[in-house]
Protein backbone atom coordinates (compact mmCIF):
# COMPACT_ATOMS: atom_id res chain seq x y z
CA UNK A 1 0.00 0.00 0.00
CA UNK A 2 0.94 3.73 -0.59
CA UNK A 3 0.21 6.83 1.13
CA UNK A 4 -0.68 9.45 -1.56
CA UNK A 5 -1.57 13.05 -0.31
CA UNK A 6 -5.19 14.41 -1.82
CA UNK A 7 -8.03 16.72 -1.00
CA UNK A 8 -11.41 15.23 -0.92
CA UNK A 9 -12.33 15.28 -4.53
CA UNK A 10 -15.84 17.22 -3.99
CA UNK A 11 -13.76 20.14 -2.35
CA UNK A 12 -12.76 21.45 -5.87
CA UNK A 13 -16.52 23.03 -6.08
CA UNK A 14 -14.91 26.25 -5.04
CA UNK A 15 -12.48 26.10 -7.88
CA UNK A 16 -12.08 27.60 -10.77
CA UNK A 17 -14.62 26.50 -13.62
CA UNK A 18 -12.04 25.25 -15.86
CA UNK A 19 -10.32 23.01 -13.04
CA UNK A 20 -13.86 21.55 -11.98
CA UNK A 21 -14.27 21.02 -15.59
CA UNK A 22 -11.38 19.17 -16.71
CA UNK A 23 -11.42 16.81 -13.34
CA UNK A 24 -15.15 16.01 -14.30
CA UNK A 25 -13.66 15.19 -18.03
CA UNK A 26 -11.65 13.20 -16.55
CA UNK A 27 -13.13 11.06 -14.50
CA UNK A 28 -15.86 10.35 -17.02
CA UNK A 29 -12.79 9.57 -19.09
CA UNK A 30 -11.41 7.44 -16.99
CA UNK A 31 -15.16 5.64 -16.64
CA UNK A 32 -15.27 4.56 -20.44
CA UNK A 33 -11.58 3.36 -20.49
CA UNK A 34 -12.33 1.16 -17.73
CA UNK A 35 -15.27 0.11 -19.96
CA UNK A 36 -14.15 -0.19 -23.77
CA UNK A 37 -10.52 -0.52 -23.27
CA UNK A 38 -9.84 -2.05 -19.57
CA UNK A 39 -12.57 -3.93 -19.17
CA UNK A 40 -12.58 -3.89 -15.87
CA UNK A 41 -14.50 -1.82 -13.60
CA UNK A 42 -14.06 -0.31 -10.20
CA UNK A 43 -17.67 -0.14 -9.32
CA UNK A 44 -18.17 1.87 -6.15
CA UNK A 45 -18.17 5.30 -6.87
CA UNK A 46 -18.58 6.68 -3.67
CA UNK A 47 -17.11 10.36 -3.29
CA UNK A 48 -14.75 9.03 -0.63
CA UNK A 49 -12.61 6.86 -3.49
CA UNK A 50 -11.62 10.05 -5.16
CA UNK A 51 -8.72 12.65 -4.04
CA UNK A 52 -7.10 15.03 -5.76
CA UNK A 53 -3.66 15.89 -5.69
CA UNK A 54 -2.94 19.38 -5.92
CA UNK A 55 0.60 19.72 -6.39
CA UNK A 56 0.49 17.05 -8.96
CA UNK A 57 -3.23 17.91 -10.17
CA UNK A 58 -3.87 14.66 -10.24
CA UNK A 59 -6.91 12.65 -9.59
CA UNK A 60 -6.29 9.95 -6.90
CA UNK A 61 -8.62 6.54 -6.97
CA UNK A 62 -9.06 4.25 -3.92
CA UNK A 63 -10.41 1.40 -3.05
CA UNK A 64 -9.86 -1.26 -5.72
CA UNK A 65 -11.65 -3.94 -3.69
CA UNK A 66 -14.71 -3.07 -5.91
CA UNK A 67 -13.39 -4.03 -9.19
CA UNK A 68 -15.40 -6.03 -11.22
CA UNK A 69 -14.12 -7.92 -14.74
CA UNK A 70 -16.22 -7.11 -17.34
CA UNK A 71 -17.53 -9.85 -20.05
CA UNK A 72 -16.83 -8.85 -23.54
CA UNK A 73 -21.01 -9.32 -24.40
CA UNK A 74 -21.34 -6.27 -21.56
CA UNK A 75 -18.48 -3.87 -22.95
CA UNK A 76 -19.40 -4.65 -26.98
CA UNK A 77 -23.21 -4.20 -25.45
CA UNK A 78 -23.22 -0.95 -24.25
CA UNK A 79 -20.81 0.09 -27.09
CA UNK A 80 -23.35 -0.90 -29.28
CA UNK A 81 -26.03 0.92 -26.91
CA UNK A 82 -24.33 4.10 -26.45
CA UNK A 83 -23.22 4.25 -30.55
CA UNK A 84 -27.10 4.02 -31.30
CA UNK A 85 -27.72 6.22 -28.28
CA UNK A 86 -25.48 9.04 -29.97
CA UNK A 87 -27.36 8.56 -33.24
CA UNK A 88 -30.49 8.83 -31.60
CA UNK A 89 -31.72 4.99 -33.31
CA UNK A 90 -34.53 3.63 -30.59
CA UNK A 91 -34.31 0.40 -32.91
CA UNK A 92 -30.53 0.01 -32.71
CA UNK A 93 -31.00 0.47 -29.17
CA UNK A 94 -33.54 -1.95 -28.24
CA UNK A 95 -31.46 -4.83 -30.11
CA UNK A 96 -28.41 -3.62 -27.57
CA UNK A 97 -30.75 -3.57 -24.90
CA UNK A 98 -31.80 -7.06 -25.81
CA UNK A 99 -28.54 -8.86 -25.62
CA UNK A 100 -27.03 -7.36 -22.67
CA UNK A 101 -30.31 -8.79 -21.24
CA UNK A 102 -32.52 -5.82 -20.36
CA UNK A 103 -35.72 -7.57 -21.26
CA UNK A 104 -37.16 -10.86 -20.02
CA UNK A 105 -39.65 -12.71 -22.08
CA UNK A 106 -42.32 -11.87 -18.83
CA UNK A 107 -42.24 -8.23 -19.89
CA UNK A 108 -45.11 -6.40 -21.58
CA UNK A 109 -44.93 -3.91 -24.39
CA UNK A 110 -45.58 -1.03 -21.90
CA UNK A 111 -42.49 -1.99 -19.44
CA UNK A 112 -40.36 -2.43 -22.62
CA UNK A 113 -41.20 1.25 -23.66
CA UNK A 114 -40.79 2.49 -20.26
CA UNK A 115 -36.95 0.95 -20.13
CA UNK A 116 -36.38 2.29 -23.30
CA UNK A 117 -37.84 5.58 -22.69
CA UNK A 118 -35.14 5.36 -19.96
CA UNK A 119 -31.85 5.01 -21.97
CA UNK A 120 -33.29 7.45 -24.14
CA UNK A 121 -33.26 9.88 -21.33
CA UNK A 122 -29.41 8.19 -20.11
CA UNK A 123 -28.16 9.42 -23.27
CA UNK A 124 -29.38 12.79 -22.91
CA UNK A 125 -25.76 14.04 -21.44
CA UNK A 126 -24.55 11.87 -24.35
CA UNK A 127 -26.22 13.49 -27.12
CA UNK A 128 -25.94 17.22 -25.69
CA UNK A 129 -24.29 19.28 -28.50
CA UNK A 130 -21.10 20.83 -26.74
CA UNK A 131 -20.66 20.85 -23.05
CA UNK A 132 -23.77 19.31 -20.68
CA UNK A 133 -24.08 21.11 -17.31
CA UNK A 134 -24.69 18.64 -15.27
CA UNK A 135 -25.24 20.86 -12.10
CA UNK A 136 -29.16 22.80 -14.17
CA UNK A 137 -29.93 19.60 -15.47
CA UNK A 138 -33.07 18.08 -14.70
CA UNK A 139 -31.74 14.56 -15.91
CA UNK A 140 -32.13 12.54 -12.53
CA UNK A 141 -35.56 13.68 -11.47
CA UNK A 142 -37.24 12.99 -14.98
CA UNK A 143 -35.72 9.63 -14.86
CA UNK A 144 -36.39 8.81 -11.33
CA UNK A 145 -40.00 9.42 -11.68
CA UNK A 146 -40.20 7.56 -15.37
CA UNK A 147 -38.76 5.14 -13.43
CA UNK A 148 -40.94 4.56 -10.22
CA UNK A 149 -43.47 4.04 -13.01
CA UNK A 150 -41.77 0.28 -13.30
CA UNK A 151 -41.09 0.09 -9.89
CA UNK A 152 -44.66 0.53 -9.12
CA UNK A 153 -45.41 -2.02 -11.42
CA UNK A 154 -46.17 -5.24 -9.43
CA UNK A 155 -45.81 -7.41 -12.52
CA UNK A 156 -42.25 -6.08 -13.32
CA UNK A 157 -39.79 -7.70 -11.64
CA UNK A 158 -37.24 -8.45 -14.84
CA UNK A 159 -33.57 -7.87 -13.30
CA UNK A 160 -30.71 -6.89 -15.83
CA UNK A 161 -27.26 -8.59 -15.61
CA UNK A 162 -25.46 -7.43 -12.22
CA UNK A 163 -23.11 -6.22 -14.44
CA UNK A 164 -25.02 -3.77 -16.06
CA UNK A 165 -26.14 -2.65 -12.57
CA UNK A 166 -22.78 -2.04 -11.33
CA UNK A 167 -22.21 -0.30 -14.61
CA UNK A 168 -24.93 1.94 -13.96
CA UNK A 169 -23.86 2.81 -10.08
CA UNK A 170 -21.01 4.15 -11.99
CA UNK A 171 -22.25 6.45 -14.54
CA UNK A 172 -25.33 7.35 -12.16
CA UNK A 173 -22.07 7.87 -9.30
CA UNK A 174 -20.10 9.94 -11.88
CA UNK A 175 -23.16 12.07 -13.00
CA UNK A 176 -23.68 12.93 -9.39
CA UNK A 177 -20.42 13.54 -8.80
CA UNK A 178 -20.29 16.27 -11.86
CA UNK A 179 -23.34 17.94 -10.53
CA UNK A 180 -21.85 18.62 -7.33
CA UNK A 181 -18.64 19.96 -8.62
CA UNK A 182 -20.95 22.04 -10.91
CA UNK A 183 -19.00 20.47 -13.79
CA UNK A 184 -20.03 21.07 -17.54
CA UNK A 185 -18.42 18.26 -19.86
CA UNK A 186 -18.79 17.54 -23.87
CA UNK A 187 -19.77 13.84 -22.76
CA UNK A 188 -20.49 13.20 -27.08
CA UNK A 189 -17.17 14.42 -27.69
CA UNK A 190 -15.49 12.42 -24.76
CA UNK A 191 -17.36 9.32 -25.80
CA UNK A 192 -16.54 9.23 -29.95
CA UNK A 193 -13.62 7.89 -29.64
CA UNK A 194 -14.41 4.65 -27.73
CA UNK A 195 -17.43 4.08 -29.61
CA UNK A 196 -15.79 4.00 -33.48
CA UNK A 197 -14.68 0.57 -33.25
Amino acid sequence: MTWVDGDPIESLVNDADDLRNRVAEQLFELVLKELFEFHVLQSDPNFANYRFNRARQHIVLLDFGATRALPLMIVEGYRKLMRAGLAKNRATMHEAATEIGYFGLEMNQQQINTVMDLFEMACEPLCHIGAYDFATSTLPRRMHDLGMTLALDRDFWHTPPIDALFLHRKLAGMYLLAARLRAKVDIGDLARKYLTH
